[in-house]
């Protein structure tokens, strides 16, 4: 994807608004951006780093009066020469634009290219382009407070340190294999300690740090809540309610869910997917077993279970036979609206399941459950317990082959076999910032990007 030639994208969403973004980058960004304005000396004496106003002319029609501001190389975002353009805000002006400036000569920009450039120029390593791209699509205050951690280097120190250790112990294998001449076998025993002891202190921080990305990859994903029950006790209901929108269609007619809705929101600060399931009922029809079967499994890969039965109807005590309390259970008695059901309430008070009443109907009971799930969640999940020296899925993928690599390490082995091992996790820790990865491989990372970015 990457030539030495100018390229140009908008670097703010699509449609209306009071401003957006352009860039330019390339060898010629500011030849082409003087062509494109009436102000060419103006533009030629402006500082670097500094916004003037200018006027776009094309032929004779005025398209715009823009600020821009222009970088020389290498003291840019790119380290390539730029130019960032600020317009006047919608989709046409910013399509007449790029357009304008794509019959000058410049080349529509790929997904991620400028930040491709800037890591191919040495701007950014692998690691810190990949936060940039997490910054921008991060949903709560944890996974932005993580990505900016990680744009700003603070979990080098974690890696380098680890690098640093294999290094010295690479150097010292390489040496004895080199130039030792002793056979004393009371020295060798004690590098042989060292090297153990080295690779079973990686092992550990390691795995620790990769069991604290998984969780940390669970809360950007949304923490699961299943809501499950009867059919017709209104978990559609509740779900909508719990949306404040109707994702979920509800009906009258029992079994109107047969299969499992998710939707994710935010829960001060913490992502929840809700999961509407199919009604646990006793049923002979093949679709509303098959909607069962997908209602357990989402009960099992659920962090939490909210139980919503009929506060009008009796409760079947058999119920209890469904549902697993091997996880945090509260008990909904829906339709309160009706009359209080104190045999449901008691009946879940006298298993120890916490009961929330509530109407779907009249919206009543939503801040108790929205309470109740974070509170169960906050004490399972600890924004500072689970910051985290991997950011993305690739870094993961490259700690966990690392972590096959330290368990089939024999250190019986000759000298040099030991220090290629050695030598393959140092590989391992310059792969995480990019120092050595395949081309195919950062093409495929950086086209995961926005356009512009």
């Amino acid at each position: 994807m990457f030539e030495n030639d100018t390229i140009i994208a908008a670097a703010t969403p699509k449609g209306a608004g009071a401003l957006a973004i352009l860039r330019i980058s390339g060898p010629n960004a500011c030849d082409f951006f003087a062509k494109m304005i009436a102000e060419t000396e103006k533009f030629a004496a402006a500082k670097l780093f500094t916004t003037k106003l200018y006027t776009v002319k094309h032929g004779a029609e005025v398209l715009d009066e823009v600020m821009a501001i222009k970088y020389e190389s290498p003291k840019s975002f790119t380290g390539e020469q730029m130019v960032e353009i600020t317009c006047h805000g919608g989709t046409i002006i910013v399509e007449r634009l790029i357009q304008f400036a794509l019959e000058l000569g410049m080349r529509y920009a790929g997904r991620g290219e400028f930040s491709q450039r800037a890591f191919l120029n040495g701007k950014v390593d692998l690691k810190k382009a990949e936060s940039i791209n997490r910054i921008i699509h991060a949903e709560t205050v944890t996974a932005h407070r993580s990505a900016v951690r990680h744009y700003l280097g603070e979990e080098r120190q974690f890696f380098d340190s680890m690098r640093a250790d294999l290094i010295k112990m690479m150097v010292a294998l390489e040496t004895e294999i080199e130039f030792s001449e002793t056979d004393d076998v009371g020295e060798e025993a004690a590098f042989t300690a060292q090297i153990a002891t080295l690779l079973d202190r990686m092992k550990g921080d390691l795995s620790a740090e990769l069991h604290k990305r998984d969780v940390l990859h669970q809360l950007d994903k949304g923490v699961s809540v299943a809501i499950v029950g009867r059919a017709n006790a209104g978990k559609s209901s509740i779900m909508n309610m719990l949306l404040g929108y109707n994702r979920a269609i509800i009906n009258s007619r029992a079994g109107t869910t047969r299969d499992l809705i998710t939707e994710s929101c935010v829960i001060e600060d913490l992502k929840v997917q809700f999961v509407d399931t199919a009604g646990l009922n006793e049923t002979t029809d093949e679709i509303e077993l098959e909607g069962i079967r997908r209602t357990r499994g989402a009960i099992n890969e659920a962090e939490m279970i909210l139980w919503v039965v009929d506060g009008s109807q009796e409760f079947p005590k058999t119920d209890f036979n469904l549902i697993p309390r091997d996880k945090p259970l509260f008990g909904v008695v829906n339709k309160c609206d009706l009359g209080e059901n104190s045999a449901a309430k008691s009946i879940f008070e006298g298993h120890q399941i916490p009961v929330i009443a509530v109407s779907a109907l009249m919206n009543e009971g939503r801040d108790a459950i929205i309470e109740a799930v974070t509170a169960v969640l906050r004490e399972k999940f600890s924004d500072m317990e689970y910051e985290t020296a991997i950011g993305s899925e690739r870094e993961a993928g490259i700690i966990r082959r690392m972590l096959a690599e330290i368990a089939e390490v024999d250190l019986a082995y000759p000298p040099e076999i030991v220090a290629e091992s050695i030598r393959s996790l140092v590989n391992g820790f310059d792969e995480i910032y990019g120092k050595n990865s395949p081309d195919d491989i950062l093409n495929k990372l950086f086209s995961d990007f926005c356009i512009g970015k």
